[in-house]
C-alpha cells in the first residue's frame, strides 16, 4: 500500500511539472496577439450563481493573458491563444500556480464584450478539487 501511495505521489508531481513546463512556454506562432491592448472589467462568480465580485479585470498584452483576481491568488499571467471567428475572437489561456493548481480560461470577445468561463483545478493525492466560474466584462479605457 505504501508503494502505491509513493508511486501516486511521484506520478502526480511529474504531471504537475510537465503541465507547468508546457503552460509556461512563451507565446509562439500559435498564440496570437489578436487581443493585445484590450482590458475588460466586470462581475465574476461561481458558474450558475450570482456575482461574488464586480471588479475582476482581465488584460491582454504582449501575447499574455492576465486576471487581476487570479494574480492575487498566485496565478501569474501566461500566454493566450486567440482565434477569429467572424465578428468574434475566441481565446484560451492556462494560468498555473506554483502551489495551487491551474486555472483554464476560455472565452469570446464579441461586440466589445468579453464573456468567459474559467475552471480552477487542484489535484491532490487522494482527490481533485474543480471549481467553475464565469466572467462578463466591458472594455476599459475606450
Amino acid at each position: 500500500m505504501m508503494r502505491i501511495l509513493a508511486a501516486s505521489r511521484v506520478l502526480a508531481l511529474a504531471a504537475l511539472i510537465a503541465s507547468s513546463a508546457i503552460a509556461q512556454q512563451p507565446a509562439g506562432p500559435a498564440a496570437s496577439g489578436e487581443l493585445d491592448g484590450l482590458s475588460f472589467i466586470g462581475p465574476t462568480g461561481p458558474r450558475g450563481e450570482a456575482a461574488e465580485r464586480a471588479d475582476e479585470r482581465v488584460e491582454f498584452a504582449g501575447g499574455r493573458f492576465r486576471s487581476s483576481v487570479c494574480e492575487q491568488m498566485g496565478f501569474p499571467p501566461n500566454a493566450y491563444r486567440a482565434t477569429r471567428e467572424g465578428d468574434a475572437v475566441r481565446f484560451e489561456s492556462l494560468l498555473v500556480s506554483a502551489k495551487d493548481g491551474s486555472i483554464r480560461w476560455e472565452g469570446v470577445v464579441r461586440g466589445g464584450v468579453l464573456e468567459a468561463n474559467y475552471t480552477w483545478t487542484k489535484e491532490r493525492l487522494l482527490w481533485t478539487t474543480r471549481r467553475e466560474y464565469w466572467f462578463k466584462g466591458a472594455p476599459v479605457g475606450r
